[in-house]
């Protein structure tokens, strides 16, 4: 969603990964005219659901972290 603006937003998804709701948010930020940038920190093609929420949080804390999520 690059606009070429003067301003870029990152946007850190939940522990769902991208779903789409957090593709609809990057989508009403970049129609504002800004740059979004939301990396896939769980490194998951697929997000979970919202009703996997414990299977969602587990795999963020055992594989991804918060720490490797700074460096990201």
């Amino acid at each position: 969603m690059i606009q070429k603006s003067d301003t870029v937003i990152i946007v850190v998804h939940e522990i769902y990964g991208i779903n789409q709701h957090m593709k609809n948010f990057c989508e009403l930020i970049s129609e504002q005219g800004f740059d979004v940038i939301c990396p896939n920190l769980l490194e998951r093609e697929t997000p979970f659901d919202y009703s996997e929420e414990e299977v969602a949080y587990r795999h963020f804390k055992e594989n991804v972290g918060f720490s490797d999520s700074l460096q990201k």
